[in-house]
């Protein structure tokens, strides 16, 4: 799925911070702890996401917020305690679509998804993490 003007106008918002220097992981991870409870609060009153007591599990969390999102292609998958996502061509990154020239990450995906576990309850051991492919970012969440 190619980005949409919703998606350039995201990734260019990081892009433009980059730009400015103020872009990086931690200043992307602290403004997913602002977004991600308005998104989740979104989502729910519209009925996209189920309420916090029906605790659907992490992995349909995740598939729901990204399909929602129009992330890209994407796959999910739990094995045991550990929540993996493979995006390829993520249409929000501030990289690819945002024009940002980083010698690191300031992906928002992973943080976004760990404040939705957060929310609905589940508890996560350490930080995600992010490993960038050839083709695509995958996210490994260790959940407790």
């Amino acid at each position: 799925m190619s980005p949409r003007p919703v998606h350039v106008f995201t990734a260019s918002i990081l892009g433009g911070l980059h730009r400015l220097g103020i872009l990086n992981q931690g200043t992307v991870n602290l403004l997913m702890k602002t977004v991600a409870p308005r998104l989740i609060t979104y989502m729910i009153s519209k009925g996209l996401l189920p309420s916090r007591e029906e605790k659907p599990g992490p992995g349909r969390l995740a598939e729901t917020l990204l399909r929602d999102l129009e992330a890209g292609s994407f796959h999910v998958e739990m094995e045991g305690d550990t929540l993996r996502i493979l995006i390829e061509e993520c249409n929000y990154c501030p990289k690819r679509v945002g024009g940002a020239s980083l010698r690191g990450t300031a992906c928002p995906i992973p943080r976004l998804i760990v404040e939705l576990l957060h929310y609905y309850g589940y508890r996560v051991e350490g930080p995600p993490k992010l490993t960038v492919k050839t083709h695509g970012c995958v996210t490994t969440i260790k959940l407790r």
